[in-house]
């Protein structure tokens, strides 16, 4: 985990740096660019254990709690995006791997981080298997001890009270929806419904953000599929919509908008 927050911490660096083009503030600034730059390659890489799984450490170990709640080492996943922005298809299965293995138990941040980290991995069943299980409705009074759910307030119940899992699955069902941390030729990817479950073949949302400087206005489907959008632009921009046909097939547009320009499609 460690290794993997330096490394995108490293990147968002050089990107901010190329996106500033050298108008630095004070050129000592310049001298740890150069730094980290020379720097980056020699961390350790993500790797792969005997069993296909992402390993969380950098050598192979006995997991004495293979099914433990913490999935630490997918950071890179999400909140994350080092495995997608590398397109490196075999960490991707690493990572479902390791999910798997882990298995679903969990307390309600546990729950909430994995739907997001489905999400990411396009399998809108298993996330929705898990909003279901962060769904189960727990009595406030009762004693014994409880291990995720909600309270009827819908608030998060792991003992006491934990909002970690109340403002994570908001952001986990997002991720759901809309996702945009990817890039083409350096513009946001916006992936409509990337992880919809069978369970919600139709529906509509309003007022999701995507990079870019992008609010989803609109967002409506019927059947799994996108037949309504509107995207509404906060700054002057250019991004890559993308979302998925009847066919299975997969359409791109790329879009250039002016500060509160919009752009809609119907389907």
């Amino acid at each position: 985990m460690d290794t993997t927050l330096a490394r995108e911490l490293f990147e968002f660096v050089i990107e901010a740096a190329e996106a500033l083009d050298g108008q630095w503030l004070d050129p000592q600034y310049a001298a740890v660019v150069d730094e980290i730059k020379r720097t980056l390659p020699r961390l350790m890489p993500m790797r792969v254990g005997s069993r296909g799984q992402l390993l969380e450490w950098h050598h192979e170990h006995l997991e004495l709690e293979p099914h433990h709640r913490h999935v630490s080492h997918l950071v890179g996943l999400y909140p994350g995006r080092s495995l997608a922005m590398h397109d490196d298809a075999r960490l991707m299965e690493a990572a479902r791997i390791a999910l798997l293995e882990r298995g679903d138990a969990g307390t309600g941040w546990s729950l909430v981080w994995k739907v997001a980290l489905w999400s990411r991995l396009h399998d809108g069943a298993a996330a929705h298997r898990l909003v279901s299980a962060y769904l189960t409705p727990v009595d406030a009074e009762a004693s014994i001890e409880h291990k995720g759910g909600v309270y009827a307030s819908l608030l998060c119940a792991h003992p006491p009270f934990q909002i970690d899992g109340s403002l994570g699955i908001t952001a986990a069902i997002a991720e759901m929806l809309v996702q945009s941390h990817r890039l083409a030729r350096d513009a946001p990817i916006i992936e409509l419904l990337p992880a919809l479950p069978p369970d919600w073949p139709q529906g509509e949302v309003r007022g999701l953000r995507a990079r870019g400087g992008i609010t989803v206005d609109q967002l409506a489907w019927a059947g799994g599929l996108v037949t309504e959008v509107q995207l509404r632009a906060h700054v002057a921009t250019a991004v890559v919509v993308q979302w998925n046909g009847g066919d299975g097939s997969t359409t791109r547009a790329e879009v250039v908008l002016r500060r509160g320009e919009c752009w809609t499609l119907r389907a």
